[in-house]
């Protein structure tokens, strides 16, 4: 007889170690540049708020007028910058704020000091039939425009003649009535 095989055992397999899908190195690089990003757009948010801020300056509506027909409303806006300029916007509705862009302006003044203690004597005036606006600055026009004919007028002279061409005088009875004046 034959001596009798050793008897095998079963042969236990070593199953080898599961990596995970996503090691430990890969999660805390992902984190750091998720935090990183995060900030990163974080402060580009507030830089351009700061340079909306400190580039726009504070802007307020000096003259707010609506045309005697009441379809439009010219507002008058002080925007301080490193300097002064006002700027005339036309708004549908008396209670509108003024637009945010500086392109929606139907004008823009030259640079004024931007000091606090001087009165510019800014008034807005429509014409009677509402056809023209116009802009005075130290009592002196400076800019007008005629919604007829789609013109700018930068000549005080030519603007005090497009005013006084059509003016609201009071009647006898204190209403107000539209003369025309040669």
């Amino acid at each position: 007889m034959l001596p009798a095989a050793p008897q095998s055992t079963p042969r236990q397999q070593t199953i080898p170690p599961v990596r995970p899908i996503v090691t430990r190195r890969v999660m805390i690089i992902a984190l750091a540049v998720g935090f990183s990003l995060s900030w990163l757009l974080l402060f580009a948010y507030f830089v351009r708020d700061f340079q909306a801020a400190l580039f726009a300056g504070p802007t307020d509506v000096a003259r707010r007028l609506t045309a005697p027909n009441g379809q439009k409303t010219a507002l008058l806006v002080r925007d301080y910058h490193f300097d002064l300029n006002f700027r005339l916007y036309m708004v549908d509705s008396p209670r509108a704020l003024p637009p945010s862009t500086v392109q929606e302006a139907l004008w823009s003044s030259p640079d004024y000091n931007p000091v606090t203690d001087h009165n510019w004597y800014e008034e807005l005036e429509w014409s009677a039939d509402s056809s023209v606006v116009a802009v005075r600055i130290e009592q002196q026009y400076m800019f007008a425009y005629d919604f007829a004919t789609s013109q700018e007028y930068t000549d005080s002279i030519r603007i005090r003649q497009l005013m006084t061409k059509r003016a609201v005088q009071p009647n006898t009875m204190g209403e107000l009535v539209l003369a025309e004046r040669r």
